[in-house]
């Protein structure tokens, strides 16, 4: 077959480079960007294809006269690390925002369809500032009981107890730590632990995946909260580190840590610890590992209740932000690849999904698009669905 060169423009050429993620590239893909940008070589299709699926470029991107003007308004109106607004997302971010709606679109078009009626809770509880009467009722909504981490045995096991509370209300909870499936694509933990899009009918939580255990338990309760008030989210703290951070987000972070470690609960196993050690850092230790929440949520506690200062508060975080980063080096990754793609995905979307594939009001390529699958692993993750279970 004769080689088809093809014409990038100058200036679409220099914002693909400005928005690529070199450190999650492929040299090979690097390399032909820079001969793009030298005038070294003419790109074919071919390699446009490959170097658009390795960055999450669209396509047709690539052919425009000039740059794409991109609606990064629903990003850039989120906050991020103390409270400073998104100023140039990643692909990965973007990627993953996009599929996030697609579900949600998908789904709220679906309910539509089938006549469901709007969920109660959303925007319900806009004008309650009050972190006690919000922890009532996000209890009331998900029907928790006030010790319910009591008879769980692990933190993943209390994340999926929490998240199965929160999508059997119809919240879909997606949860990923790479775009799709392209282990290349990761999502950056400093750029972004989770997020949440309102709405009516569907409103979606995506948690990012590189996080730990007692990270996303926190960061789901969190934009659950943001639900009940009606607000978009997104998430970058280390589970709840409060400060220079906006009024909303102070309340969700301290509903969510309410939820995690009630106050009275908080106050006995404080007490019981300062009879024997009188190190504060150890107390905290000590007393984190009766919930599953990260120390950073019990030296909050401890600020609020006066046993520490800002002070204090603030170099333990910054401790514990040290210790994070040190652990995520040496963890590991691996398992079922057809667990994991079943766990990035909301079971109660899946369903709907399946069946409305089976009843012939879905097409089979837009339910590949819409679980990042072919024909024969969506048919696995079928299985999964049957053998699977999140309790």
């Amino acid at each position: 077959m004769q080689r088809v060169d093809v014409t990038i423009s100058p200036s679409v050429l220099t914002w693909i480079m400005a928005h690529c993620n070199f450190n999650n590239l492929q040299p090979k893909i690097y390399d032909l960007l820079k001969d793009w940008v030298e005038g070294v070589k003419l790109p074919t299709y071919k390699q446009v294809e490959a170097v658009s699926k390795a960055t999450g470029i669209p396509f047709g991107y690539f052919f425009l006269a000039n740059p794409p003007k991109e609606d990064l308004s629903i990003i850039m109106n989120y906050r991020t690390i103390d409270s400073v607004g998104v100023i140039d997302p990643s692909r990965e971010l973007i990627n993953t925002l996009q599929y996030a709606e697609s579900v949600q679109e998908w789904t709220k078009n679906h309910l539509i369809a089938e006549n469901e009626e709007k969920l109660p809770f959303v925007g319900k509880f806009k004008n309650e500032s009050n972190v006690v009467s919000l922890s009532k009722h996000v209890r009331k909504i998900l029907s928790i009981e006030v010790d319910w981490w009591k008879t769980i045995k692990t933190p993943d096991a209390a994340f999926r107890y929490i998240r199965q509370k929160i999508s059997f209300v119809g919240v879909l909870v997606l949860m990923n730590g790479v775009v799709g499936n392209n282990t290349k694509r990761i999502l950056n933990i400093d750029e972004f632990r989770a997020f949440a899009l309102i709405d009516d009918y569907a409103p979606l939580v995506f948690i990012n995946s590189n996080d730990s255990y007692n990270g996303r338990i926190f960061s789901l309760l969190h934009e659950f909260v943001h639900i009940l008030l009606g607000t978009n989210s997104f998430y970058n703290y280390v589970e709840g580190a409060n400060y220079n951070v906006t009024r909303e987000e102070q309340i969700c972070n301290a509903v969510a840590a309410e939820i995690l470690i009630p106050n009275s609960y908080f106050k006995t196993q404080w007490n019981k610890e300062k009879e024997s050690i009188t190190d504060i850092e150890k107390i905290i230790t000590n007393v984190g590992k009766n919930f599953y929440c990260s120390n950073i949520v019990v030296a909050r506690k401890a600020l609020d209740n006066g046993y520490i200062n800002q002070k204090d508060y603030i170099h333990i975080v910054q401790l514990i932000k040290e210790q994070y980063k040190t652990a995520k080096k040496r963890q590991k990754s691996g398992g079922d690849f057809y667990r994991t793609l079943y766990s990035r995905i909301d079971r109660r979307f899946f369903n709907m999904l399946y069946t409305s594939v089976l009843e012939g009001k879905t097409l089979y390529t837009d339910a590949f698009q819409l679980t990042h699958t072919n024909r024969n692993t969506f048919d696995h993750l079928v299985k999964e669905v049957q053998e699977v279970r999140y309790e």
